[in-house]
């Protein structure tokens, strides 16, 4: 059990830090029994290297566009495709197996309908004064 603690608490100090590293609200698992697998501490020490090599960054999150959205990580099993790789406004869901460039490659894509969004609201505002 203390080892269980411990492992918790130092994946907890992982995913704030990248969290504020990376701009954005929290990164998270789905459950506890996410957030105690090998697959999901893997998929934060892979976030921990490739922010470490400069290989993510704020950037990438859209410097702020992200800041009160959530990472939530979910299992690699065929039950949680339909979610992977999906977000709304609270935040991104990827999978433990994901890999960084796919992380960016989402976030990408995923910004780039939220830029839209947000024009497409500006200007149905403007229509409106």
């Amino acid at each position: 059990v203390y080892e269980l603690t411990r492992r918790q608490r130092e994946i907890k100090t992982a995913e704030n830090t990248l969290s504020m590293k990376l701009g954005i609200r929290y990164i998270s698992a789905s459950s506890f029994d996410v957030s105690t697998s090998p697959e999901y501490q893997d998929f934060v020490q892979r976030l921990i290297e490739a922010t470490n090599r400069g290989q993510i960054r704020p950037e990438d999150f859209q410097s702020g566009l992200y800041r009160k959205m959530s990472l939530v990580v979910v299992p690699s099993d065929d039950e949680y495709k339909p979610k992977m790789f999906t977000g709304d406004s609270n935040g991104l869901i990827v999978p433990t197996d994901c890999t960084v460039e796919r992380l960016k490659e989402f976030i990408f894509k995923h910004s780039k309908n939220m830029f839209s969004v947000i024009a497409d609201n500006a200007k149905q505002d403007e229509q409106e004064v």
